[in-house]
């Protein structure tokens, strides 16, 4: 089976990185303190990155470290996204967005065989690829991780059925989360490029970038 694009021109993009539903409204949003307001941003969900006004900043240390340069927080325990704004925010930035706000994943491949994706520009996520238990996955002529909240391409087997991951490819890509900020006080946002676990053997590489 192949996954990849039709005809000539552009790599089609596929994408997680999206708008925060609810975050256009002015009724979600909740002043916290001077120029710092919050939303609700659950359940089950995490910001890593954010995008306010198609312009990513970086993420602040402390939730009262928040300032004009490192313009959000999550806090984890209760799934609420603090940014910085002069105003409510659904009406001072035209658009908050998050590299998971459509799906923790971009492309799943779990219990397959004999794949290939090619010729396409994969985004966002916090996996932009995720290979679970699937031998023979083939990855080839790829964009992949722009935006990705935390790894480009994760492969490992699944210990509860002990199927491998075994005898991958990756040929010809460019893997690159686009994330330039450096985060000194905690583990960065985004973290690998490609990561083989458990279960992940027997996989080539050729002209990466």
């Amino acid at each position: 089976m192949t996954l990849g694009a039709y005809g000539r021109g552009d790599r089609p993009i596929i994408t997680c990185r999206d708008h925060i539903s609810g975050s256009e409204l002015l009724s979600k949003w909740k002043k916290y303190s001077e120029n710092i307001w919050y939303l609700y941003y659950g359940p089950y969900k995490i910001a890593s990155r954010v995008w306010l006004s198609g312009k990513e900043y970086p993420k602040a240390k402390t939730l009262s470290e928040i300032n004009s340069t490192y313009r959000w927080y999550f806090d984890y325990d209760n799934s609420l996204l603090y940014v910085y704004s002069e105003s409510n925010p659904a009406s001072y930035y035209s658009d908050i967005e998050e590299s998971m706000a459509v799906a923790d994943v971009t492309v799943l491949i779990r219990n397959e065989s004999y794949i290939t994706i090619e010729d396409l520009d994969l985004r966002g996520g916090r996996y932009t690829v995720e290979i679970l238990g699937s031998d023979h996955i083939t990855i080839e002529n790829c964009n992949i991780g722009l935006d990705a909240g935390h790894i480009g391409i994760w492969v490992s087997g699944l210990p509860e059925s002990k199927k491998t991951s075994n005898y991958g490819i990756i040929r010809n890509c460019v893997i690159d989360c686009g994330c330039r900020f450096r985060y000194y006080y905690e583990k960065a946002q985004t973290e690998d490029g490609i990561h083989l676990r458990d279960g992940a053997n027997y996989w080539g590489y050729t002209k990466i970038q």
